[in-house]
């Protein structure tokens, strides 16, 4: 087995998956993970890889690692609602990354308007365990 280090996307407060208040997370249905409350406006790569999603509300991306691992970070909970308000995408699918790289801007105190709260999850999806 392989060992993969995922870095946090931002700086914040850190919480326990089980403790996000958003059931599918919370129970590890979508994967096994982490979650961050964000104080910082930026969301950065948290493995080199490759941007394998990045929807147009731009609420969340993931990044496969070389090793297949999909890692997804959902900023926020319901801010796919925000339609994109709040967020620049700096990438774009198919993109190559590097730890540390610029994936997303964020607009803090317009997500907290719109969203249900800031906590994001940040899980793998898929791959390798």
């Amino acid at each position: 087995m392989t060992e993969l280090t995922i870095h946090a996307p931002f700086g914040g407060w850190l919480l326990d998956l089980a403790d996000a208040p958003d059931e599918a997370f919370a129970s590890g249905m979508v994967g096994d993970g982490a979650a961050i409350d964000p104080t910082d406006a930026e969301a950065r790569a948290p493995v080199d890889g490759v941007v394998v999603g990045l929807p147009a509300s731009r609420h969340a991306v993931t990044v496969r690692s070389p090793a297949g691992v999909e890692v997804l970070i959902h900023v926020g909970l319901d801010t796919v609602a925000l339609n994109g308000a709040g967020f620049t995408a700096h990438v774009a699918e198919g993109d190559l990354v590097r730890v540390g790289d610029l994936l997303l801007t964020l607009d803090l105190d317009r997500l907290a308007e719109g969203a249900r709260t800031l906590v994001s999850p940040i899980v793998a999806v898929s791959g390798a365990a």
